[in-house]
């Protein structure tokens, strides 16, 4: 009888939270250019070890800093440690000069920056 209630409460309780951690999850799209970027070795001691960042010139400020932190009044976006593929369509858009369109990631930043989840070459 107590392990029914138990099983009830759990069945209850369990997708109401793992629910409410995909309703948390925010992210917005962002369109420019490619600017400056920056990969960090592993060795690294701070937060940013092994991951990478670049600057998306010609972005929405306003839309941008709702949602992330500006670095030098520029929208900086952070790529996680070995997400190869990402880092490595930042490298083909900078090469080709192409507009990107990039959906940004609010709810996993890295020193208080927000990541990228998807880029589009345009």
């Amino acid at each position: 009888m107590m392990l029914q209630r138990i099983t009830r409460i759990l069945l209850f309780i369990l997708p109401l939270l793992l629910g409410s951690t995909y309703v948390n999850a925010a992210g917005f799209y962002v369109t420019g250019h490619i600017g400056q970027f920056r990969y960090h070795s592993t060795a690294r001691t701070d937060v940013w070890a092994g991951h990478s960042w670049f600057y998306l010139l010609g972005a929405d400020l306003a839309l941008y800093k709702k949602h992330c932190s500006l670095h030098a009044n520029k929208a900086l976006i952070a790529i996680y440690n070995k997400d190869n593929f990402a880092w490595t369509m930042v490298l083909n858009a900078k090469n080709q000069k192409s507009r990107v369109r990039v959906y940004i990631e609010t709810s996993r930043k890295i020193g208080g920056h927000c990541t990228v989840e998807m880029i589009d070459l345009l």
